[in-house]
């Protein structure tokens, strides 16, 4: 199948100018085009990296623009403003194959994190995307294997991202059963300095074990940045 390039998609020109010069300013920082892959799932999403930008579009039409504009503002993040991903360590093998299965763990948590800094823009834009969040958000709670890192993320979003609303309550019945109140103020505070802040934070009090498998990688340097390089020295 040859490659698709969202600029020259039949729908593309239709597209609001702004949204078309996010595109051209990507593709600038990035030094290549961004590629359109067709999905059998219902959402969009993307994938990206040094040498790949991609963005996966459903069968079933041409996307929403606020769903476009979201799956940009990942890849703006990345090329553009040099926000970096969380990667697993190249250098480590895999012991197993629960092991082998952090790579995508760390791809998901890596997402729910961008999600606090790239929703806020999006309703800004589009607020008609609040019902799909707060139904996602919703749904997410009622897991039955919902984590201990996933309910502080949850929680985050709702009071950082909705302002509140219908789930806060919910949200904070997990929260106190689970004796978290501690984690969610420091998991703030960490969100309020950077995305490397609060990808350490949750590392550091859920997950310490896998931190030295933990790596950032910027778009702009070479090498991966171990994630624990990041830590303070305690006073």
């Amino acid at each position: 199948m040859p490659i698709q390039y969202l600029t020259e998609l039949p729908w593309f020109a239709g597209l609001p100018e702004d949204l078309r010069e996010l595109v051209a300013d990507i593709e600038h920082h990035a030094g290549l085009r961004v590629v359109v892959e067709p999905t059998a799932k219902e959402k969009m999403s993307c994938e990206f990296g040094k040498r790949r930008a991609v963005v996966q579009v459903p069968e079933a039409g041409p996307p929403r623009a606020s769903s476009l504009f979201h799956e940009l503002l990942h890849l703006k993040r990345y090329f553009v403003d040099g926000t970096p991903k969380l990667v697993y360590c190249d250098e480590h093998e895999f012991e197993d194959d629960d092991d082998a299965r952090t790579p995508q763990l760390f791809v998901s948590l890596d997402n729910q994190i961008e999600h606090l800094f790239i929703v806020p823009l999006e309703l800004a834009r589009y607020n008609c995307a609040r019902g799909y969040w707060e139904e996602r958000m919703g749904a997410v709670l009622k897991e039955p294997q919902l984590s201990d890192d996933g309910a502080v993320v949850v929680w985050e979003f709702i009071h950082r991202v909705l302002k509140g609303g219908g789930l806060s309550d919910a949200a904070q019945v997990q929260v106190d059963q689970r004796g978290l109140g501690e984690a969610c103020d420091r998991f703030h505070h960490a969100v309020d300095e950077s995305k490397e802040a609060a990808t350490l934070c949750l590392f550091e009090i859920f997950a310490p074990a896998k931190l030295p498998r933990a790596c950032l990688d910027y778009f702009g340097q070479q090498q991966e940045i171990p994630l624990a390089s990041l830590k303070r020295p305690a006073i």
